[in-house]
């Protein structure tokens, strides 16, 4: 909280170092040491670079004050992210009250908190809007935890330099970290979510007439017409999707008027146009969740109706060769997943190798330094646990790619045989097998289907 700049508490007592913080602390005593486990909340109000700090100061003030009149707070405000777009405030607020009830918030909750702020804010003459994830159609967001993840990993800390790269070289870190950098890149592209639930189509509906009575009321308003335009393209591309998804649903299931292979085929094309002018209009993270999602939908038809053609011709078994051939329109898709497995299993066993010998350099400067000091030997033998965990995570990956390309092998060989548990070292690699395991199943459920309405018949 006082890294940065000074904090200030709920009495409006302002904190400059780390023994003002300890002594405050202390105070907090009895609101805390709880058999929950959590006694405080940790709340962050962000603004855009260029945010007049005093008003922005002012809101927060009045709104911890609004919303948290009997719990003790502090907070602070932080300017040294400007640069890179925005400033923001951090709040370390107590669950439990002076009267010793706690707060247990929801959805809900945060939903009003957010409109609180907003009525503060603007009083203070700042433009802010209380709006949620979904009323922007936003992707996924990042926290701080994200963002600390990160830094550490790219930029360690000066006071802290050797412990910092020691924990980004961990093996077990690495997919911490991959992770993190991921929602921190999905979230700066914010690609357009698309709505696929009930509930979340009615809150993009509810957003557009929002969006639409403010464009209406200030035509000039940039903001309102940018949001307008993405939330009409999150209702359009939902709505095909599902569209899409009914109709698939409507044509597997069992209906009183038996629906032909021909019937699904002629279907099957349409959506495949849908799908492809539809994409065109589509990019980055966007445009990828729109194909995957639509392709499972296709790709649960095109089992349906290969089954049907089966049934239509009287085959009341599948054989391990008719289960190969049905797999046979998706086996193309699959074969392609695998090599994109393969590849990048491979490139990054090639950065971890790389990155082992950066290691094993580094570690070969400071031993020629030859110094004995305490601080010298400790930076010595932090370079050596960097070497093992680099040659640890370089021989992990080289194992993952060998698998990757296994997988690949045998899928390209072999669409319908499953991968064995042993090749699954991955989460793309779990992902395949779980792809791949859905595709058998649905024919296995066909198959099923096809000899319960054989029976039916001989009866």
């Amino acid at each position: 909280m006082i890294e940065k700049g000074a904090a200030t508490d709920d009495r409006g007592k302002s904190l400059f170092n780390v023994a003002e913080a300890r002594i405050a602390a202390r105070e907090w005593g009895p609101s805390l040491r709880s058999q929950s486990a959590r006694d405080t909340m940790h709340v962050i109000i962000s603004a855009k670079a260029g945010t007049d700090v005093t008003a922005l100061t002012n809101a927060a003030r009045a709104f911890l004050h609004d919303r948290f009149a009997d719990h003790k707070f502090l907070f602070g405000v932080h300017t040294d992210k400007e640069a890179a777009g925005h400033i923001h405030a951090h709040a370390v607020i107590t669950v439990k009250n002076e009267f010793g009830q706690k707060i247990h918030p929801n959805r809900g909750t945060f939903g009003e908190w957010r409109e609180v702020y907003a009525q503060h804010a603007q009083a203070q003459g700042l433009h802010v809007v209380a709006t949620s994830a979904k009323e922007r159609a936003s992707s996924q967001s990042y926290g701080p935890k994200d963002k600390a993840i990160v830094e550490v990993a790219d930029r360690p800390r000066p006071a802290r330099e050797a412990r910092d790269r020691a924990y980004a070289a961990h093996p077990a870190n690495r997919r911490l970290i991959d992770n993190a950098r991921q929602r921190i890149r999905t979230a700066k592209t914010n690609p357009i979510r698309l709505p696929m639930s009930a509930p979340d189509r009615r809150v993009v509906n509810e957003s557009i007439t929002a969006w639409k009575a403010v464009a209406i009321e200030r035509p000039s308003n940039a903001l309102a017409k940018n949001m307008l335009e993405r939330l009409l393209m999150a209702q359009a591309v939902g709505g095909i999707l599902h569209t899409i998804g009914n109709r698939v649903e409507y044509l597997t299931k069992e209906n009183e008027m038996p629906v032909t292979s021909q019937q699904m085929v002629q279907d099957l094309r349409l959506m495949n146009d849908a799908v492809s002018r539809t994409s065109d209009l589509l990019d980055g993270e966007t445009k990828q969740q729109f194909r995957e999602t639509s392709a499972r939908y296709l790709q649960t038809l095109a089992n349906r109706i290969d089954l049907q053609r089966m049934q239509e011709r009287g085959v009341q078994q599948l054989s391990r060769a008719e289960v190969e051939a049905a797999v046979g329109p998706n086996a193309d898709r699959l074969i392609e997943r695998a090599q994109e497995v393969r590849l990048k299993e491979q490139r990054d066993a090639a950065s971890a190798e790389g990155a082992a010998a950066r290691a094993i350099d580094a570690e070969r400067r400071q031993e020629a330094r030859g110094r004995i000091d305490p601080t010298s030997q400790e930076e010595l033998r932090v370079e050596r646990k960097i070497v093992t965990g680099s040659e640890q995570s370089a021989a992990r990956e080289a194992r993952e790619a060998a698998a990757a390309a296994e997988a690949a092998r045998i899928i390209a060989e072999h669409p319908a045989q499953p991968l064995s548990p042993v090749l699954v070292q991955t989460d793309a690699l779990a992902r395949l097998r779980s792809e791949q395991e859905k595709i058998i199943r649905d024919l296995e459920a066909g198959k099923t289907e096809l000899e319960s309405i054989h029976g039916q018949r001989q009866r």
